[in-house]
This record gives C-alpha cells, sequence and structure tokens, in this order.
C-alpha cells in the first residue's frame, strides 16, 4: 500500500467528521500559510473574551518592526528596504532617553576603594 492510497485530499470535510464535529468553523482570513501572527492575535484575544477592550490591532499591528544601534545596521535596514521596494514608517525618534521617571542615583550608599586581603 502507498501512502497516495492512504491521504486523499478533499476541497471540504467528509458527512461523517462535519456530524462528529458540532460548531466546526473556520476563519479564511486568519490563514495560518500566510498570516500566522492573526492565528497568535486570536488565541490570545479567546483568552481575555469576552471582556476584550480596545484596538484589536495592538500597537504592532502584524508589522514587521526593526531598530538599528548602529550606523551599520541602519544601512543594512536601508539596503534590505531598497531591494524590496518597501518604504519603512517611523515610529519614534533618534537616540534613547531615560524616562523622567528613572531613579538615576544609586541607592546603595558609595563605598571607599576596593582592598585585596593578602594571603598569609
Amino acid at each position: 500500500m502507498k501512502i497516495k492510497d492512504i491521504i486523499t485530499e478533499r476541497a471540504d470535510f467528509s458527512l461523517s467528521t462535519r456530524r462528529a464535529t458540532p460548531g466546526l468553523r473556520d476563519w479564511p482570513a486568519l490563514d495560518n500559510g500566510n498570516v500566522p501572527y492573526m492565528q497568535y492575535r486570536f488565541g490570545l484575544l479567546l483568552a481575555g473574551a469576552p471582556d476584550i477592550q480596545g484596538d484589536p490591532a495592538g500597537a504592532v499591528e502584524g508589522h514587521l518592526y526593526a531598530t538599528a544601534y548602529t550606523d551599520a545596521e541602519e544601512e543594512i535596514l536601508r539596503a534590505a528596504s531598497k531591494f524590496m521596494g518597501v518604504t519603512a514608517r517611523p515610529r519614534s525618534g533618534k537616540g534613547s532617553k531615560e524616562l523622567e521617571s528613572t531613579n538615576k542615583t544609586s541607592p546603595v550608599q558609595a563605598r571607599g576603594p576596593v582592598s585585596l586581603k593578602k594571603k598569609k
């Protein structure tokens, strides 16, 4: 027996499968081959349902995000974008800045220089 004799492709579920699985449904917009991130988001929303609030897309919206820490990384991102014919949308400014609420002084009292104990 060959595997093609066991596995057959169907356009729809068999009648016995549909009868044995009540309430079966699918979401064509959540195609696993094209948008697995949307399936992930849907799963997260299932966990919070029915008390869901806010924007269903979220801050990420399923888009690819990247940041460059060096000029070389910035050059790589620009070259790849140009080659693909896509443009990036800036979402934050350049440089990292601490929040005003950040504690900028150490809570530990400063000590003198560390001295090593000598072996006897």
